[in-house]
């Protein structure tokens, strides 16, 4: 493919997980020495994840390497360097209840986030997993009044049941809500209209860069608008056969290896 090339700044929009972060849930030295060079390049870097602030806990002292973090697939946007909240829609607090009321009802499995909170309507063994992984314990939700209704950022839900159970709710009761394939087994349940290219976007238009100097890098179904959107949209070796269809460019190197330093290597 031929690059086109100018002195415009750069927004470098890069998912987190199977991108940037490698299998053991790092960002690299040499990751971190890319996003350096990337900054000195005057790209400003934008980490676009579909955790949430709680699970993006591990990877505070990379922070610094990254001037934006979108969390929660775009609910959120925070300039790192001050700690100012430039975006943040919850969902809908009545359409939370209904959804929790609900998985409560059918002893269901539903993962409930608002920041630093972390919910769980049941304690099973993914969720035991999880919790040994993130170091970070749930709270057991015995009712909706237990979670925070005005402040949920997403929901998820583990397996294709039960998102199809999610799907039938959200239609018979007309919840403003979607679900999105976020990782293997797990969707997560968003406000209609928010995503990571919306939240990127948002984020270019402040910057007062345009579509074409937005570089986006992923790997999964929930990067898929942002890499066919941006100026020039990037999938990772390792990305699913949807995002790299999505992708101007499929790097060489795999979220091992240090993809991030192929695309600041060869575009920035």
């Amino acid at each position: 493919m031929t690059v086109r090339t100018n002195s415009h700044r750069k927004l470098l929009a890069l998912d987190l997980d199977g991108t940037t972060v490698d299998d053991h849930g790092q960002i690299s030295d040499a990751t971190a020495a890319s996003l350096r060079l990337a900054r000195e390049k005057g790209a400003a870097i934008c980490f676009v994840t579909g955790r949430s602030e709680f699970e993006v806990l591990s990877l505070e002292p990379r922070f610094p390497y990254a001037d934006y973090l979108v969390v929660d697939t775009g609910a959120k946007i925070t300039a790192l360097a001050t700690g100012e909240v430039l975006l943040h829609e919850c969902l809908d607090s009545r359409a939370a209840e209904i959804v929790i009321q609900y998985f409560l009802r059918k002893n269901r499995l539903l993962h409930i986030k608002a920041g630093r909170f972390w919910g769980a309507t049941l304690m099973d063994e993914t969720v035991e997993a999880f919790a040994r992984y993130a170091n970070y314990q749930p709270v057991i939700i015995r009712e909706p009044a237990d979670a925070p209704l005005t402040e949920i950022d997403s929901f998820c839900v583990y397996g294709p049941k039960s998102r199809a159970m999610m799907d039938r709710l959200i239609a018979r009761e007309g919840l403003n809500l979607y679900t999105m394939h976020s990782q293997p087994h797990y969707y997560d349940v968003l406000q209609h209209g928010i995503n990571k290219w919306r939240a990127v976007s948002f984020l270019a238009q402040r910057l007062n860069i345009p579509t074409e100097d937005i570089v986006a890098v992923g790997n999964f179904s929930n990067d898929v608008e942002m890499i066919r959107k941006s100026g020039l949209g990037v999938a990772v070796s390792n990305a699913s056969d949807d995002a790299k269809a999505a992708a101007d460019y499929i790097t060489r190197r795999s979220n091992n290896r240090n993809a991030v330093g192929e695309v600041v290597e060869k575009f920035l």
